[in-house]
């Protein structure tokens, strides 16, 4: 790991990960409660996916929500 982190620009990239991947992992671990995998072996993908879209489910629901408060303005309510 040393030698990864070794100039500015790679430190730069590497601190870019806990914006954007881990706390992915952590709403996984924390809000949905998935600790660990009931299946072993390549079954334990279908297990993943349903993580993640149950993941993307709650997110776009979230986002949703916010897009359906915002006022409609119409020509007509100007």
């Amino acid at each position: 790991m040393a030698h990864q982190l070794k100039t500015q620009s790679e430190r730069k990239l590497y601190g870019r990960r806990k914006c954007t991947v881990e706390p992915v992992f952590g709403i996984i671990k924390q809000a949905l409660g998935f600790r660990q995998f009931l299946i072993r072996g390549l079954q334990a993908a279908g297990e993943w996916k349903l993580v993640t879209m149950a993941y993307k489910f709650q997110t776009n629901a979230c986002n949703g929500s916010r897009i359906a408060k915002k006022p409609k303005t119409t020509p007509l309510s100007r």
